[in-house]
């Protein structure tokens, strides 16, 4: 036996930030996304299959992106930024350049902002935070914003109605409807049995669908007085649902969740369309084209990939540009004997880029088996190194 050999298996950095929010334009040619203090511009030109890219730093630490939204004809981009606990502000930038674009937005939540929703004339801007509050921003108005203080928790989502509403979800299990002029409220839809995450609504007749923690998809239908009535509900995903968007025609509902799928739905019978498709990592929000062939997703390990519906679901790595780091799940490493090979067994995703870099080139590393999430290598070494340690670095 190779006498005390010891081999310490070297962490990896972890420090990648997640990206938290991404939004794109119906014509799929323009995503933005928010990872920590910056934002992520990809855009992908008519006449190009290439996806480019561009990071702008809008803020330093600890102020953070917290949400992005464009603006319905694409021109305008709404960004929230804050400090958790002290304020949260929104920007208004240019969607392609990240610079500032027309008259700003003065007023700020006490915390961070949660939730954007513009008006379908692009005219008022509404936003949701940690301060329970709801504001309605009016662009170049020089009056303060309208004000919502209706939820007893945190703001989970907004959208504007063409009906002259505004529907807003909360961690206080309630789905509300409120009159965007008077800002009064006109509904309480509170069947949820545990946190409202998400809503969305059909504007050609203001068909409502609200998802959460409980997994469930509801359906609510607006009646001739503007009042919503239930419809159904149906179990979508075996863990909370995190966001929900109809399609550019209605008839279908994409759905992501955080058993780490996204699904399609046919509206309003809730049956399923196709295969769900596989995401790898913790997904944080999704963005659909105009023509629900494509998604874009975005995940806590910091990457945003595109799908596109079809027969495969294929599934494209758009960020980070190079190719992701390994990320590495369980490790073990067998017993070395002299003349005997160890085995080292990893978990993890990514793995066909890992790199074992050990502190001595006398200890041999020899794969023997490599996938994206499952890896095998032998380490060898040679009887002199008994009693000394050595470490492998998994890069």
């Amino acid at each position: 036996m190779l006498p005390l050999l010891v081999i310490l298996i070297a962490g990896q950095n972890t420090s990648t930030l997640p990206v938290t929010c991404l939004d794109a334009r119906p014509d799929g040619g323009l995503v933005v996304a928010g990872q920590g203090a910056k934002l992520i511009v990809l855009q992908k030109p008519n006449s190009s299959n290439q996806w480019t890219s561009r990071v702008h730093t809008l803020s330093q630490s600890p102020t953070r992106i917290t949400q992005v939204r464009l603006s319905p004809d694409g021109s305008l981009l709404a960004v929230s930024t804050g400090i958790p606990g002290v304020e949260g502000q929104v920007l208004l930038l240019d969607p392609e350049k990240g610079t500032p674009k027309g008259p700003q937005i003065s007023a700020r939540h006490k915390d961070l902002i949660t939730a954007l929703a513009w008006s379908p004339d692009g005219k008022r801007l509404a936003t949701g935070s940690y301060d329970r509050m709801i504001l309605i921003h009016t662009l170049g108005s020089k009056e303060g914003p309208g004000k919502i203080s209706d939820h007893s928790d945190v703001i989970t989502s907004l959208e504007f109605l063409v009906q002259g509403r505004i529907a807003s979800t909360s961690y206080d299990r309630s789905v509300k409807l409120f009159d965007d002029k008077t800002f009064s409220r006109i509904q309480t839809l509170a069947d949820a049995t545990e946190w409202s995450l998400g809503v969305t609504v059909r504007p050609s007749d203001g068909l409502l669908v609200s998802v959460g923690n409980d997994k469930l998809i509801r359906l609510y239908s607006m009646g001739a007085d503007k009042t919503h009535s239930f419809i159904r509900s149906a179990f979508a995903h075996s863990s909370p649902i995190i966001q929900a968007k109809f399609s550019k025609d209605g008839k279908a509902l994409v759905t992501i969740g955080e058993d780490r799928s996204l699904k399609r739905f046919a509206v309003p019978e809730l049956s399923q369309i196709g295969k769900p498709v596989s995401i790898d990592g913790l997904p944080t929000g999704f963005a659909l084209s105009g023509d629900t062939r494509r998604a874009w997703f975005a995940t806590q390990d910091g990457t945003i990939r595109q799908v596109s519906f079809d027969d495969k679901n294929e599934v494209q790595a758009l960020w980070p540009e190079t190719k992701p780091t390994a990320q590495i799940k369980t490790k073990d490493l067998g017993l070395i004997r002299s003349g005997t090979p160890g085995v080292l067994k990893i978990t993890g995703m990514d793995l066909e880029s890992l790199k074992i870099i050990p502190s001595t080139p006398e200890l041999k590393i020899l794969p023997k088996q490599i996938s994206a999430t499952s890896a095998e290598f032998e380490i060898l070494a040679p009887g002199w190194l008994g009693g000394t340690s050595v470490t492998l670095d998994l890069q």
